[in-house]
């Protein structure tokens, strides 16, 4: 971790960062001196800044209906079926 992905340096640390805070926030925390010693505390406040609006962006793209693509609609048949999310309206726009 560290150097760069792509053109983006520290790409692999932030990469890390944000799969953790999305996984596992305990995670994303105990990366928090990492992230500050590689981009700075206003780089890691960007961090978890992007994280958030990607999920609020996701929440509001599954609440109009965008369709799920097929990793998330194999990984959720058992909680959809469950909360009975298949028989709403908007699962129409995924196919199944």
């Amino acid at each position: 971790m560290g150097g760069a992905t792509g053109s983006i340096p520290h790409g692999g640390l932030l990469v890390s960062y944000a799969e953790a805070a999305n996984r596992d926030p305990a995670a994303a925390r105990a990366l928090d001196d990492e992230v500050i010693a590689a981009v700075g505390e206003d780089g890691l406040v960007d961090a978890a800044v992007t994280v958030a609006v990607f999920n609020g962006l996701v929440r509001s793209a599954d609440g109009i209906g965008i369709p799920l693509d097929d990793a998330v609609l194999a990984a959720t048949v058992d909680a959809r079926a469950t909360l009975g999310f298949d028989g709403y309206l908007g699962a129409a726009n995924s196919s199944r």
